[in-house]
C-alpha cells in the first residue's frame, strides 16, 4: 500500500526541500516508485531536479482543473521519481480560493496513489491552503528542524 509523507516545517530554511529531494530520490535508487509533489510556490524541488518552471503541467493545474493528477505528472531523470511541478502562481491560489476545500489534493491523488510505492509532498514553509490540503492527503509528516537557538 502506498505511503504518502508530507515533509513539513512552520519555519523556512530547515531543509525541507532537501530533504524531500533527497528522500524521493534515495527510494527510488531502493527500485521503489515515488511521486514528489513540489507544493511550495518557489518550486525549489522541481529546479532542484533540474526541471524549470514555469511549464504547462504543474500543481496549480491539478487544484484548477478538478483533480487530474495523472495528466500532471512528469518524469526525471532520477531512477523511478516522478514529479508534478510547483507553481509561482500556487501563492495567488493561497489568497484568492473561495472554496476552502481542504481535500482537493487528497481527492487528486487518489487517481495516481496506487502506482506508487511512495508520495512524498515538499510543502511550503506557511500554514495556507495548500498545505493544509498536504498535511489532510499525507498518512503522516516528517518535520525536519534545525540543532539550533530557536529552531
Amino acid at each position: 500500500m502506498p505511503h504518502l509523507i508530507g515533509v513539513a516545517s512552520g519555519k523556512g530554511g530547515v531543509g525541507k526541500t532537501t530533504t524531500a529531494i533527497n528522500l524521493a530520490s534515495a527510494l527510488g535508487i531502493l527500485d521503489q516508485k515515488v511521486l514528489l509533489i513540489d507544493a511550495d510556490p518557489q518550486a525549489n524541488a522541481s529546479s532542484g531536479l533540474g526541471i524549470e518552471t514555469p511549464c504547462s503541467k504543474s500543481l496549480l493545474t491539478l487544484f484548477n482543473e478538478d483533480g487530474k493528477a495523472k495528466e500532471q505528472i512528469i518524469q526525471t531523470h532520477s531512477t523511478n521519481l516522478d514529479l508534478i511541478l510547483s507553481s509561482i502562481k500556487l501563492a495567488d491560489l493561497e489568497i484568492n480560493n473561495q472554496s476552502r476545500n481542504v481535500y482537493t489534493l487528497k481527492t487528486a491523488l487518489e487517481q495516481v496513489k496506487s502506482f506508487y510505492d511512495y508520495l512524498i509532498i515538499d510543502c511550503s514553509p506557511s500554514l495556507g491552503y495548500v498545505s493544509i490540503n498536504s498535511f489532510v492527503a499525507a498518512d503522516s509528516i516528517l518535520i525536519p528542524v534545525q540543532c539550533e537557538y530557536l529552531a
